[in-house]
């Protein structure tokens, strides 16, 4: 959750909160997954695995402040 946190920190403390939190579970879904594809040898190198998951984390993220954004503006 930190790290996700830290990420959105420029948009203002509540908002890094309330993304995190939401973000964090899908993270940690996610990298379990990760264990899950080295597991069925997929041969999908695992680095490229955490790129995936982290580009996803970070679009998601985006589009939530994007989204409070908007909901405050109305």
């Amino acid at each position: 959750e930190h790290m996700i946190k830290s990420s959105f920190i420029g948009e203002g403390e509540q908002v890094a909160t309330q993304i995190s939190r939401e973000l964090a579970y899908m993270g940690m879904v996610g990298f379990d997954g990760l264990f899950v594809s080295m597991q069925s040898r997929d041969d999908m190198p695992v680095s490229e695995l955490i790129d995936y998951l982290v580009e996803g984390i970070a679009a998601i993220g985006e589009a939530k402040v994007t989204a409070l954004r908007t909901a405050t503006r109305i």
